[in-house]
């Protein structure tokens, strides 16, 4: 993981426990889960043509 996407899961992580004191850690994941998957896409952008048989 680069260091900006670690840096930006990091003020992901304190703004959702900020707004949502309550929220269990599965929903932290969940919210963890897809901040990694839309970075992961946006940083690392993989050609279509690649998971083509």
């Amino acid at each position: 993981m680069s260091v900006g996407a670690k840096h930006l899961e990091d003020k992901l992580s304190v703004i959702a426990k900020n707004s949502s004191p309550n929220a269990s850690p599965v929903q932290l994941s969940v919210v963890r889960q897809e901040f990694l998957t839309i970075t992961t896409i946006t940083y690392y952008p993989l050609p279509i043509i690649h998971y083509q048989n």
